[in-house]
């Protein structure tokens, strides 16, 4: 599994209230993404990028979104109950991102593998999440 050094994990902020409000950032712009229509580059034509970038865009927010639950003390939960969360708001985030999409002029919406590349992404996110708190708490040089 790629895990990125030490140094790193000690740099990310420790207050949930940091989380919530990157989590919030993700949703404001991913809500802005999806309202215009995506422009043509010029390029090679990869198949399924848009699966990809679903999946990466949703991995970052699963990520924000676990962080926050587990540093929250308001709410102190395992893991699976962290994870099953994160993965409920990621699903439906992303199918009322889909819905709304097909409302928006220029756009298809309603994608059932963009769905499930949301699901997978924010499911991977929460566990890297999950990974790195592990890793955290097992090398005392790391900031806790």
């Amino acid at each position: 599994m790629f895990k990125l050094p030490d140094w790193c994990y000690r740099q990310l902020p420790s207050s949930h209230k940091i989380w919530i409000t990157l989590w919030i950032t993700w949703f404001v712009t991913l809500w802005f993404l999806s309202s215009g229509k995506p422009t043509i580059q010029n390029g090679p034509n990869i198949p399924n990028i848009d699966k990809v970038l679903h999946f990466g865009y949703y991995m970052i927010g699963g990520f924000f979104f676990a962080n926050f639950l587990h540093l929250n003390s308001a709410t102190p939960w395992n893991w699976r109950r962290i994870i099953t969360t994160s993965l409920i708001i990621g699903a439906l985030v992303g199918g009322l991102d889909e819905y709304r999409q097909s409302f928006t002029p220029g756009r298809s919406g309603n994608d059932l593998g963009d769905w499930i590349a949301d699901i997978s992404g924010t499911l991977t996110g929460a566990y890297y999440c999950y990974f790195m708190w592990i890793r955290i708490n097992k090398n005392p040089l790391v900031k806790q």
